[in-house]
């Protein structure tokens, strides 16, 4: 297995991994019971403090897949979402 290969394998992965929590947050959004609402509400103030919301750790995670998927194929990857000097990269 070539590095070409790995960095296209985990940038599948990472997407596949993606895809299940943008699916769980969808299904907690809609979700009928208290308990479920109330993770969600407890994920978002988490990433609020964190300075950060779940529409850019979407954003990241789905840039971190295609930069890996990028390396596999020899391309340029994407830029980053995020500014690489913002207090957020780390």
């Amino acid at each position: 297995v070539t590095d070409l290969q790995v960095h296209l394998k985990l940038g599948q992965e990472m997407r596949e991994a993606d895809l299940k929590w943008r699916t769980s947050l969808m299904q907690m959004r809609h979700a009928d019971d208290f308990q479920t609402r109330e993770l969600l509400e407890f994920t978002e103030a988490h990433l609020r403090h964190l300075g950060v919301s779940i529409a850019e750790v979407e954003k990241f995670a789905a840039w971190q897949a295609d930069v890996l998927e990028c390396f596999g194929r020899r391309q340029r990857p994407p830029p980053s979402p995020v500014d690489p000097t913002s207090h957020k990269i780390t």
